[in-house]
């Protein structure tokens, strides 16, 4: 089993370094991703009773995309998935203030 390497020094590369970690933390994300859907339901009841096209054409999918988009970043195999998935994510995180501007 491997020990784990806190001195920066004895990693071969920050590659090696992130891929050890980046499932590890990447699940810590969905879920708190999760917790902050959890804590926000009731604003999110409340758009779906009161503006419920909003809730099916924006809040919804919006959500969905990304609770996918971190799963395919668990998922993903490789630098150039891993580069493509997180531009995809930081683009999917900045589509609100877009979107509402």
């Amino acid at each position: 089993m491997n020990s784990v390497r806190r001195n920066p020094a004895e990693w071969n590369s920050l590659e090696e370094y992130f891929l050890q970690r980046k499932r590890f933390v990447l699940t810590l994300m969905l879920a708190a991703e999760f917790v902050v859907n959890y804590s926000y339901r009731n604003v999110l009841l409340g758009v779906l009773h009161n503006h419920a096209q909003v809730f099916w054409e924006w809040s919804m999918p919006y959500n969905v995309a990304i609770k996918l988009g971190f799963l395919g970043l668990i998922l993903a195999r490789g630098r150039r998935a891993n580069t493509i998935g997180l531009f995809a994510m930081v683009l999917l995180f900045l589509l609100p203030y877009w979107h509402h501007v």
